[in-house]
C-alpha cells in the first residue's frame, strides 16, 4: 500500500466496479482481501464493456489478488493499478487478464485539498 493523505474505502467492490463507465471491452478475475467486510473478500469475475461492468462471484482461479486498501486505490487511479502491480503490491496470476484490468482501472491523477 502506498501511503497518502486522503483516505477512502471501497464498502462494495461490486457495485463500486459497475460504477466505472468503460470505453472498451475486457474481463478478468480479481480476488478481493477485505479482513472488515466479508462481502468484499473473494474472487470476482469483471466483465466490461461501453455498455457497462458486470462483476460477479466466481469459484475460478483469479488473474490477480489485491488487498481492499489498494483496490480502492487502483478503483480511484492514484496510484494506478499498473503502479501498485509494479511495486509488488498486487500479486499477478496472468499477466493478459492483468492487462485487461489496467484499461478498466485507468490512471486519474487525484488532488483532494482535505487533512483527516
Amino acid at each position: 500500500i502506498i501511503e497518502r493523505n486522503p483516505m477512502f474505502r471501497v464498502l462494495d467492490v461490486e457495485k463500486a466496479l459497475q460504477a466505472l463507465k468503460p470505453e472498451i471491452s475486457g474481463e478478468f478475475s480479481i480476488e478481493v482481501v477485505d479482513d472488515e467486510i466479508a462481502e468484499n473478500s473473494g474472487v470476482w469475475h469483471v466483465r466490461f464493456s461501453p455498455d457497462g461492468v458486470l462483476a460477479e462471484r466466481t469459484n475460478q482461479s483469479p488473474s490477480l489478488k489485491i488487498d481492499i486498501r489498494a483496490f480502492a486505490q487502483a478503483l480511484h487511479g492514484d496510484p494506478s493499478l499498473r503502479d501498485l502491480m509494479n511495486l509488488g503490491v498486487v500479486q499477478v496470476f496472468k499477466e493478459s487478464e492483468a492487462t485487461a484490468a489496467t484499461q478498466l482501472l485507468t490512471p486519474c491523477s487525484c488532488y483532494l485539498a482535505d487533512f483527516f
